[in-house]
């Protein structure tokens, strides 16, 4: 969901419900370039927000484009009101595109994603060489099986080789495994975790493993035995 600062602090961290702007005030540069840069519509579709709670009158884009949704609640007047908008549509977690455009910079990257008519579902924007055949009528299906802040394995069928775009955001420490294998993550449309899969059935897992996580436990362990050591010897 959006909260467009209606809400009181944290309510939605104590209501379980995940929230685009996050609640620490110091962001990743490349989300925070996200959020200012990309067309408001697209990032509700790629960030799969299904409410938006805001003082907007109207559903609409801060760009002004008209969004298909319907007022579910409302409360308040003047400064304090609050209105409640469902979005239409699945605004799906995970899915698979087959028209990936490349771009040479983060410059281009919001180029295309502001581009009339762009369409987040079918086409995804990387800053690498990828390529897949068209098909527009592949079945594709993806299932969240498993969702924590570390884990996260989809349950993935895809009718050709294509991207899995993952709405959640690229960073370090981050791993993605298919049916197993180890595989690079890409970055898609400027900050979402995307990873090449082939056709057919897979289970796709992302797991948080920094190395500085290995690095520290590595420290622990050596000091940890120097000074058993030290105290066997005095």
């Amino acid at each position: 969901m959006q909260d467009d600062y209606r809400l009181a602090g944290h309510t939605c961290c104590m209501h379980g419900l995940n929230e685009v702007w996050g609640i620490a005030p110091i962001k990743l540069e490349h989300y925070r370039q996200f959020m200012d840069r990309a067309p408001e519509a697209v990032r509700w579709k790629l960030l799969n927000v299904r409410y938006l709670v805001t003082w907007r009158g109207s559903l609409v884009s801060r760009e002004g484009t008209a969004v298909d949704g319907e007022l579910v609640y409302q409360e308040g007047e003047g400064q304090a009101v609050i209105y409640v908008y469902r979005l239409a549509g699945e605004m799906p977690r995970a899915f698979v595109v087959r028209d990936v455009r490349q771009a040479t910079s983060s410059d281009g990257v919001y180029r295309i994603l502001g581009e009339p008519g762009f369409d987040p579902w079918r086409t995804a924007v990387v800053q690498t060489s990828l390529s897949f055949d068209p098909a527009p009528d592949a079945a594709d299906t993806v299932t969240v099986t498993r969702y924590t802040p570390t884990e996260i394995t989809l349950d993935v069928s895809a009718g050709t080789p294509g991207l899995l775009v993952l709405g959640e955001i690229t960073y370090p420490g981050w791993r993605a495994e298919v049916d197993g294998q180890p595989v690079s993550i890409v970055e898609a449309d400027g900050v979402l975790r995307a990873v090449p899969v082939e056709a057919g059935h897979f289970t796709v897992h992302f797991r948080y493993q920094p190395t500085s996580l290995y690095v520290g436990m590595a420290v622990s362990i050596v000091t940890l035995l120097v000074c058993c050591a030290g105290a066997a010897l005095f």
